[in-house]
């Protein structure tokens, strides 16, 4: 698939809030640091001009964030489970979006779930 357009079409922080669009969508999830963002950013061929942001430390992806491609599905960065530097307050509140969005999202197409070895 050729991809001609992609744009950030916004990021979800809490469980209930309304999504970016009514489109397909398929999500990345995975432990903290596994690579889901950089794995978008090459999918997308945005290797140069990253669009999902992209960082050393754990825990940087604190929303569902979701990036248009082609106007015709969004993919989605989940936050990484695991090791992140915040209070466990802040990791239930990732568990639970990130439950809810898995659970209950009737536009969700498929994960794809990366594993670092």
């Amino acid at each position: 698939m050729e991809v001609r357009t992609v744009e950030f079409a916004g990021s979800l922080f809490e469980a209930g809030a309304p999504l970016p669009g009514d489109l397909p969508q398929v999500a990345f999830s995975g432990r903290s640091n596994v690579g889901k963002s950089s794995l978008i950013n090459v999918l997308l061929r945005r290797t140069r001009k990253k669009i999902a942001r992209v960082s050393a430390t754990p825990g940087k992806t604190r929303s569902l964030n979701f990036y248009l491609v082609n106007d015709r599905f969004f993919l989605v960065d989940l936050p990484g489970f695991g090791f992140a530097k915040v209070s466990s307050r802040i990791r239930q509140s990732w568990k639970t979006l990130v439950e809810e969005y898995l659970l209950g999202e009737p536009k969700l197409r498929g994960v794809v779930h990366l594993v670092d070895s």
